[in-house]
């Protein structure tokens, strides 16, 4: 069991987080959106940034087959950080530890 807590703690946590971008009538990136409430806005800005620096679409088309604004969604898959020897040992203390019992 305390090996399994201890494997858990340490095992990098994974989420996909979506991206929307908004391409104007060139097809450029214009904005890019994200929702991930681990990210400040800059993180947020440099992910975008990263992620489509040398991207090219395809302009969409309008009706008439005229390029167009549109929007174009995807994720990343964001993972967390293994955890630091300090996090690792504090969560062996605390599996070691028999949890207190009130009457």
């Amino acid at each position: 069991m305390i090996v399994a807590f201890i494997l858990a703690a340490a095992a990098p946590q994974a989420s996909s987080v979506p991206v929307e971008l908004q391409l104007d009538a060139e097809g450029k990136v214009i904005s890019c959106t994200m929702e991930d409430p681990l990210l400040d806005d800059a993180q947020k800005q440099r992910v975008c940034m990263a992620m489509f620096r040398n991207s090219r679409f395809t302009p969409g088309l309008d009706a008439a087959g005229n390029p167009a604004p549109s929007t174009f969604v995807t994720s990343f898959t964001r993972r967390a950080r293994p955890a630091t020897p300090a996090e690792l040992a504090s969560a062996e203390a605390r599996a070691a530890t028999p949890p207190s019992s009130s009457h």
